[in-house]
């Protein structure tokens, strides 16, 4: 009689804690290796003790009577007997090693289950709190509104509530919404648990490489041939702080002994659809929530819960943290010294007389010198007293080495101002000394600054104050590692290496968001002018630009005007003076538009490189329609290719290249170039988009617009937005894309914004890819100041000024056409869709730093797990942006370079991949 065949049935049920893996199995021996000889004992008796026998039950001779024992551990009588073997190994010494064989191939011989697996882990977990590294989220309330529709979880800034509201977190509900979240998608086992000593309850998510969820598919090898299922499972832990709205998550998932090179990818694969599923178990009818990114990660726990957890410590760190501990009973803001006698809770130093030893006149070198001189040991004590009570006074109760609130990480920008000395200081007549070579070198280049070119001179005729007596400003930024960065500095307070009175608020970790510099972007767009220079008129003549687009005075503006500007010194923390100054603002479409004079030869070249674009177009299979014939004499230097094509635009002003759209499984594709020689560069990356075997259905349609103003050629001004958007939408239509992937570079992401904005266009973009986009941020004035103001120094800048910004056509767009207001990119804009953005490193244009750091949400780390740069596959959010660094890449260098540009042409077809 043939044996019965065994039917699995994939399900969407969850693995049961009784599943069990052999105890020879990798996963296993691996977590339990990695406990000590009292955490395994611990752990066993645990399991003996378990009420839920069903899965933690051992092999014991009472219920296995028919089966031989040939083990070399035989096997209990009943679970009181084997309860006493393990308690009389925790009374004696000896090694791990007799344990874990006891435990795989004696009392637990037919396999270790789910539920036992998961307590190894969370044991190993508790025992080496540093084990993993851990990401704060804030968990945010979404209110919905009457136009919204509540299914609508998405993150935007008109509906996420910035009041704190808890959710009600009842285990079997959380985690039945969580299994049906993440059950379509992925076989898992959960385990959740509460910390014994921290106010926190621990999940742990274990996911398997199958479709089901029997005992056999655990047993059985998976998709790799080499290891099973089990052998290949991943594991994230998410931790749950009492009473606060943040939800702790590890960074780096845990993989298996067999998981193959791929397994890093998937583990943060899996990441992300654990974090979309959380605020979704989370929520219920009419009251939904999403999770928000920080900038906060640790490897403790502790750590975490002392910055974003339940206790006062929150927002009461360094010097603050004896209010919040208890250690001081008064009021913080009573500033009333405390009375004679009174014990300090900081250093509690015995005597106020010697407390007050004046040590300030000299340095501490010279007083150990005084010391050792005199034999004065007194000396000394004083002094380490003195700096401890410093140190006591700045970081509190807090920073203590070994206290396990250890940040072994900290990341800090410095961009203050440094204020040049005044040339009018008076110095006494006998004071003088001989000038020495660098005094001499340094005449002589101010001297030779005075032979200004023509070109310099355009530049001085602007406004920019280039000799600012603001002085340098630098860029810094600091990176500090260690077991416990804060505990350190106290140490360095203590040891006199930090002038604990004088170390900014930051070294104690008072200091712990970062926060834009309003000086620097307010001198910014007053084009680098001194901040003493820049005055209430002069602020209130740029926000009249800014946000009134006009230059004239009217009275009626000015208390709108008024309000701008208070909210500015709220934001500067200081008043502005009343009065104008000597700075001139930026004012893009005010300015006059200066333009450089091109030869004839200019172009002429350029006609040469129109002409090989058309060929190349041509040859990848590209129809070109031009448009009406009468404006032909108006646009210089004149296109042949408009009198012999046949094909001819439906509107009147745009011409493209059009490819037909042939395949049945992608969405085609609508390019926007940006300012520059037209469509050349991009020909590489418009013929490769169908070059490769992804092609097999059928070519891709394309749609590249030629934006003539931009595209250095004499001719009409250009579009207006509603008249740009109407010719668009034409086009696209004539060609039946009804939906399509947008793909932008630099000033197409200015026409990009127009669409994603138009009622009537936003509903046809599937999804967008952005290559150095200059309209997120446009508010700061990076992209402005440097295409139009900067004062060109390096062979990049120079290219910049001279071919781009000088132009003709260019420099009018940017001047009379450019409105910041209009253009200006927000992450709400983007919507739901999908939505990939390839940022240049070296970038001479845009800000990209800042600009990732608002994308992401995060800032830069250097730490692999962390930095949303470090990713070579690019950073993920949970709304499915992802935002690729090009770190070694200035503007526009990814279409020459032979790595990312591939990388490039597969983003966009990963992108048409959706329909």
């Amino acid at each position: 009689m043939a044996p019965k065949t065994k039917l699995s049935v994939p399900s969407s049920a969850a693995l049961p804690h009784s599943h069990s893996l052999p105890s020879s199995n990798a996963s296993v021996i691996k977590a339990l290796t990695k406990l000590s000889r009292p955490s395994l004992l611990s752990l066993a008796i645990e399991w003996i003790r378990s009420a839920d026998q069903t899965s933690c039950a051992p092999f014991l001779a009472a219920g296995n009577a028919d089966e031989e024992d040939e083990s070399m551990y035989p096997a209990a009588q009943s679970l009181d007997e084997l309860r006493e073997i393990y308690e009389e190994y925790q009374s004696r010494k000896g090694g791990k090693k007799e344990i874990m064989d006891r435990i795989v191939e004696g009392d637990w011989r037919h396999g270790i289950t789910l539920y036992q697996l998961a307590m190894a882990d969370m044991r190993n977990l508790l025992d080496h709190p540093t084990a993993q590294r851990w990401s704060a989220l804030k968990l945010a309330h979404i209110k919905a509104t009457p136009l919204q529709d509540n299914s609508d979880s998405r993150n935007t800034a008109t509906n996420v509530s910035q009041a704190v509201c808890l959710p009600r977190f009842h285990a079997p509900t959380f985690l039945r919404n969580l299994q049906r979240e993440i059950a379509p998608i992925v076989k898992a086992h959960y385990y959740l648990t509460r910390a014994d000593d921290l106010p926190l309850t621990l999940l742990r998510i274990q996911v398997y490489d199958s479709p089901y969820s029997t005992q056999r598919t655990l047993q059985e090898r998976g998709t790799n041939a080499s290891s099973s299922s089990a052998e290949t499972s991943k594991t994230i832990w998410v931790a749950f702080p009492d009473g606060t709205p943040a939800v702790y998550v590890s960074l780096a998932t845990v993989v298996g002994q067999g998981a193959a090179q791929g397994a890093v990818g998937e583990g943060r694969s899996l990441r992300k659809v654990v974090l979309d599923a959380l605020p979704k178990a989370f929520s219920k009818p009419h009251e939904r929530y999403t999770l928000q990114t920080t900038s906060l990660s640790a490897r403790s726990l502790p750590a975490l819960l002392s910055l974003r957890g339940p206790g006062r410590s929150n927002a009461a760190a360094g010097g603050w943290s004896i209010f919040a501990d208890g250690t001081v009973e008064a009021n913080p803001l009573d500033f009333a010294l405390p009375k004679a006698g009174t014990v300090l809770p900081l250093g509690h130093l015995e005597d106020d007389k010697e407390n007050r030893v004046n040590l300030r006149a000299h340095n501490d070198s010279n007083k150990r010198k005084q010391g050792m001189m005199y034999g004065l040991e007194e000396v000394d004590e004083a002094i380490d007293k003195r700096r401890k009570l410093v140190a006591a006074g700045r970081f509190g109760t807090s920073a203590f080495e070994g206290d396990g609130k250890g940040m072994d990480r900290l990341d800090i920008r410095i961009n203050d101002p440094f204020t040049a000395p005044s040339n009018d200081v008076a110095r006494p007549a006998n004071d003088v000394d001989p000038p020495d070579e660098d005094e001499v070198a340094m005449t002589r280049r101010r001297k030779s600054k005075q032979a200004h070119n023509a070109i310099t001179d355009d530049f001085d005729s602007d406004g920019e104050h280039s000799g600012s007596s603001e002085g340098w400003r630098p860029n810094i930024q600091l990176t500090f590692h260690g077991s416990h960065v804060f505990a350190g500095f106290r140490k360095l307070v203590e040891e006199g290496v930090v002038d604990g009175e004088k170390m900014p608020g930051w070294m104690t970790g008072e200091a712990g968001d970062n926060i834009p510099d309003p000086d620097h972007y307010l001198s910014k767009w007053f084009l680098d002018a001194p901040l003493h220079e820049i005055r209430r008129a002069n602020v209130k003549e740029f926000y009249r630009w800014a946000f009134l687009n006009s230059g004239t005075l009217n009275s009626a503006d000015e208390a709108e005007l008024d309000e701008y500007v208070n909210g500015l010194e709220k934001t500067m923390g200081h008043k502005i003076c009343s009065g104008r100054g000597s700075a001139k603002c930026l004012r893009l479409t005010l300015d006059e538009v200066k333009p450089r004079h091109r030869p004839l030869v200019w172009y002429l070249t350029v006609f040469a490189v129109d002409n090989y674009t058309h060929v190349s177009m041509l040859y990848h299979k590209f129809e070109y329609h031009r448009t009406r014939i009468t404006p032909y004499p108006t646009i210089f230097p004149f296109r042949p290719q408009t009198l012999l094509t046949p094909h001819r635009s439906p509107v009147r002003t745009l011409s493209y290249w059009h490819r037909p759209h042939k395949s049945t499984t992608k969405l085609p594709i609508l390019f926007l170039h940006g300012i520059g020689i037209g469509l050349m560069p991009y020909v590489p990356v418009l013929g490769a988009l169908n070059g490769g075997p992804r092609s097999d259905d059928g070519e891709v349609g394309i749609i590249a617009v030629e934006v003539l103003p931009v595209s250095f050629r004499m001719t009409h001004g250009l579009l207006g937005k509603a008249v740009m958007c109407h010719q668009l939408q034409v086009i696209l239509l004539r060609h039946g894309f009804e939906k399509f992937v947008l793909v932008s570079h630099s000033y197409g992401s200015v026409i990009t914004t127009h669409l994603l904005k138009d009622l009537e266009m936003r509903h046809q973009i599937a999804s967008v890819v952005m290559v150095d986009p200059v309209t997120i941020l446009l508010h700061l004035p990076d992209v402005a100041y440097n295409f139009t103001r900067r004062r060109p120094r390096h062979a990049n800048e120079w290219q910049l000024w001279y071919f781009a910004s000088t132009d003709i056509g260019v420099a009018h767009t940017l001047a009379r056409c450019f409105f910041w207001a209009e253009n200006i990119l927000w992450k709400e804009d983007l919507g739901d869709r999908k939505c990939s953005v390839f940022l240049s490193g070296r970038d001479l244009i845009v800000n990209t730093e800042q600009v990732g750091q608002y994308l992401t949400g995060q800032h830069s780390s250097g730490e692999d797990d962390l930095d949303w740069k470090a990713d070579p596959d690019g950073w993920i959010g949970e709304d499915g942006l992802k935002v690729v660094w090009c770190g070694d890449l200035d503007h526009a260098q990814i279409f020459d370079s032979k790595i990312w540009m591939p990388r490039l042409v597969d983003e966009v077809l990963d992108h048409s991949e959706q329909k």
